[in-house]
């Protein structure tokens, strides 16, 4: 019961932040920071599964706001800029694929929720874009080394894997960290 309290008590003042156009004040990394995608979609998030666990449709309705809102921002490539302010407006000119990512999700859980496909084309925009822009290895840059490479001499580095240099991707299995564990990397 107090766990539920905190949670209500925490959306409350959430709900405080959100603005008339569905966006969020003090949603940044710091209060005084313009919100990244990423941090928009977390708070979308924690709202709209608050309102479905607790059954609290003012909880739904105030996520589906915003979701919406950063939907109609969305170009037709599915590209969602980095940063929005109030109203959301734009402030960055490069993409957080995090934030598209997450917000991928969000509207698919929208539509899974509400049994609708409203989001469903920004879903897939959203997919679309990710496909085609997210790198998969190496940083872009000519120095670059394939990422499987990096992640080998970051868990050497760390203890966390004792192989011979061969260059090749590790074993995972033979790690004491699980594969999805990336704090030697960061």
């Amino acid at each position: 019961a107090r766990i539920i309290a905190a949670a209500r008590r925490n959306i409350e003042w959430a709900l405080t932040q959100q603005t008339a156009s569905g966006w969020f004040r003090t949603n940044g990394f710091t209060a005084e920071q313009v919100p990244f995608t990423h941090t928009i979609a977390y708070a979308i998030r924690g709202i709209l599964e608050c309102g479905v666990l607790l059954d609290e449709a003012r909880y739904v309705e105030a996520a589906l706001k915003a979701a919406r809102g950063l939907a109609a921002q969305q170009r037709a490539d599915g590209f969602l800029a980095g940063t929005y302010g109030d109203g959301w407006v734009p402030h960055a000119s490069y993409c957080c694929v995090t934030g598209v990512s997450q917000s991928a999700l969000n509207w698919l859980r929208f539509d899974q929720h509400a049994g609708s496909g409203e989001f469903a084309v920004a879903a897939d925009r959203a997919l679309d874009y990710l496909k085609k822009n997210h790198r998969i290895t190496g940083t872009g840059t000519p120095e670059a080394r394939d990422i499987s490479s990096i992640m080998l001499r970051s868990l050497r580095s760390s203890g966390s894997i004792v192989l011979p240099d061969t260059g090749s991707p590790p074993n995972m299995a033979a790690t004491t960290r699980p594969p999805w564990d990336n704090s030697a990397i960061f």
